[in-house]
């Protein structure tokens, strides 16, 4: 793959991005247990959210070194 690194980026990590966005409008305007439950779950996702990308980021540094 030789097109740079952002297409990589946007594909892996879009979706995980919606749902991320999801919770937290979802979260707004309900009660404490919920917003907690939500919140708690979407912090999860950025820690995997932080997984993605650095996982994307070595695939294309691995392919960026290949001849």
């Amino acid at each position: 793959f030789r097109g740079g690194m952002s297409p990589v980026i946007i594909l892996s990590i879009l979706p995980m991005m919606i749902v991320h966005y999801g919770l937290n409008i979802w979260a707004m305007g309900k009660p404490l247990g919920l917003v907690i439950l939500s919140l708690s779950a979407d912090s999860l996702l950025v820690g995997f959210l932080g997984v993605l990308m650095g996982a994307a980021t070595y695939v294309v540094y691995r392919d960026a070194r290949q001849p």
